[in-house]
């Protein structure tokens, strides 16, 4: 690791400990989170043992945030995460469960993210790691404002699946969803009229390479009380548009998130793996009673495949190796339900249905807000479907290669 790493490290560690400490340029915060997991081992077809046991996990997790804001064109935030895992040494590498996306491609450099054990040893049942998650400086100007630095960027409205979110998005099972990854970006966001913005920028990857970075351009406006967005975004030398509707109809919300990704349109040659594709999200939501919200979508997935059979072979398309898609399937159906029981209990559920290989992933919470800023969750992820086949080296269903996941987390905000 380079020494400036160490001592920015270093310097974050030393001026955070102020926390709760406010004045009227200088704002401290952030939280603890203790998450607890049990993790049921899939019983895959073919293998000579089928009753795997429990495997459980203990992450600790500290967010350090301070925001400076000497004037009111200039200010500065910065968010430091350390955090430690234990767990079975077999967890940190089983790669087969719960597959994901990339999140720290975007950024110029970065600290390294494992504190102990080094780098080159080998890894065991403890795991210390850091996440500078923002370094952000924005200008505010009456005409725009112009933000550089780690920063989060998300865009769509869909509630499940965002086929223009591709920077850094959430895959199914995350089990912290609170803070989105950062990227290093310069944006310039200029409003235009009572309710539009034009917002110009570059995400850049590691050490500047322009095949490792992304440009955008997006246009956001109210017409006919629906906000519609319209995205263009070059990224590693592919090129999405991408367009999103967001409309009340009778007292329910509704939406449409759409991209096309033609791959390898700025690159020298073409390759087979090069394969253009394109994702839709439909959906609607309804608020019933003020404690019962539900919502319901469709996702369409070209980059997948209907038959399990191709599931593998096809995650060295652009639409996985460069596009953040996880998603293995075509057609897919999600539903989600909020329900507050009481003011200071919630219960929540989500599922999401491969429709042509009939399996299903599930999620269930249940949250007690202990005391202000205090607060206790419970909940399991799982998923069902056909196992696969580690013989032949081939998924029978997508979501039959999840592994069933239980969890508590306690949660103090500062």
């Amino acid at each position: 690791m380079n020494v400036y790493k160490y001592l920015l490290s270093l310097m974050l560690l030393i001026w955070f400990p102020t926390t709760g400490f406010a004045s009227d340029s200088i704002l401290f915060s952030g939280y603890y989170k203790s998450f607890f997991t049990a993790i049921d081992p899939v019983d895959f077809k073919g293998q000579t043992s089928v009753d795997q046991p429990l495997t459980g996990t203990v992450i600790n997790r500290i967010r350090f945030k301070a925001f400076y804001n000497p004037k009111k064109w200039f200010s500065l935030s910065v968010a430091y995460n350390p955090y430690f895992q234990v767990q079975d040494n077999s967890s940190f590498s089983n790669q087969l469960n719960n597959l994901s996306i990339k999140t720290f491609k975007y950024r110029v450099f970065d600290l390294d993210s494992r504190i102990y054990p080094d780098e080159d040893d080998v890894i065991g049942n403890f795991g210390f790691y850091q996440n500078l998650d923002r370094a952000l400086i924005v200008f505010s100007t009456p005409k725009a404002d112009i933000r550089i630095g780690r920063q989060s960027i998300a865009w769509g409205s869909a509630h499940i699946i965002n086929p223009t979110d591709i920077l850094a998005p959430f895959s199914l099972g995350t089990l912290d969803a609170e803070e989105r990854a950062g990227v290093d970006a310069i944006q310039v966001l200029i409003p235009i009229g009572f309710m539009g913005e034009l917002n110009l920028g570059s995400v850049w990857g590691k050490d500047f390479e322009i095949k490792r970075s992304a440009f955008f351009s997006k246009f956001k406006y109210n017409i006919l009380k629906s906000d519609v967005s319209i995205l263009l975004l070059d990224f590693q030398e592919n090129l999405l548009i991408g367009f999103d509707l967001a409309h009340n109809i009778g007292g329910a919300g509704a939406w449409i998130e759409a991209a096309q990704v033609m791959a390898g349109l700025f690159e020298n040659k073409k390759n087979d793996e090069m394969s253009d594709y394109f994702r839709i999200s439909i959906g609607m939501n309804y608020n019933f009673i003020g404690k019962i919200y539900a919502f319901a979508e469709y996702h369409y997935n070209e980059a997948g495949s209907i038959d399990p059979g191709e599931y593998l072979s096809n995650l060295s398309k652009t639409a996985y190796t460069d596009g953040s898609v996880y998603l293995m399937g075509r057609h897919y159906l999600g539903v989600g339900l909020n329900y507050q029981v009481k003011p200071l209990i919630t219960l929540s559920g989500q599922s999401l249905f491969n429709l042509p290989d009939r399996s299903t992933f599930l999620s269930v919470q249940a949250e007690y807000n202990i005391a202000q800023d205090i607060y206790l969750s419970l909940g399991a992820f799982a998923g069902i479907g056909k196992r696969p086949d580690m013989m032949n080296m081939c998924f029978n269903s997508e979501f039959g290669v999840y592994q069933n996941m239980y969890f508590t987390s306690f949660r103090i905000y500062f």
